[in-house]
């Protein structure tokens, strides 16, 4: 978005019920506002019956491999 800018969320699948997310932000002001919200993701996915093992929010611009798959209209990466 505008006031965002580009954001890039990993979401991993650690078993049926646990996850693991790594958040890209370049921008700082968002990725410590994404910080300063992990307790209500932590909250919100657990409503969904969901644990979040871990939440890495990186102040940086998501690494791109020419290997791994990504891009626009790429949203999710089901690889196991």
């Amino acid at each position: 978005s505008d006031v965002l800018g580009e954001i890039w969320l990993k979401t991993s699948l650690l078993s049926q019920s646990n996850v693991e997310m790594i958040m890209w932000a370049p921008q700082a002001e968002v990725a410590e506002g994404a910080r300063l919200v992990t307790s209500e993701l932590e909250y919100e996915l657990k409503n969904f019956g969901l644990i979040l093992d871990k939440f890495t929010v990186l102040n940086a611009a998501r690494p791109v491999s020419e290997n791994a798959p990504g891009g626009a209209g790429n949203v999710v990466d089901v690889s196991t």
